[in-house]
């Protein structure tokens, strides 16, 4: 297209606008790992850009939104003990120190 030049602006913007932890929850959420799953007794949670908190707080609830499980981690690698939940499918989510949902991962407990 002839007229239309790229302003090298825009570019810097975008740079400043990726580092201020402004992030889309479902982006997030696709990098996040939790692994086995489905989980019996524990299941291992990795956040790869961890780094960018200190740390976060992850919920586990059921599929009608009740919280059954709370719990900080202050690492991107850490496990979650599930003995406590009963068998069946839970949403978990990850929140910032600011409140802030960061991520949803669908969880299933056998």
């Amino acid at each position: 297209v002839s007229g239309i030049q790229a302003d090298p602006n825009i570019r810097i913007l975008k740079k400043v606008i990726s580092t201020t932890n402004l992030y889309d929850p479902k982006d997030l959420g696709e990098s996040v790992t939790l692994f086995p799953n489905p989980a019996s007794s524990y299941v291992k949670i990795f956040i790869p850009w961890f780094e960018s908190w200190n740390q976060f707080t992850i919920e586990i609830v059921d599929l009608c939104g009740k919280k059954v499980l709370q719990q900080t981690i202050n690492g991107s690698n850490q496990s979650i003990d599930l003995s406590g939940l009963s068998t069946g499918s839970y949403i978990v989510r990850g929140f910032d120190e600011n409140h802030k949902l960061q991520f949803n991962k669908k969880l299933q407990k056998w």
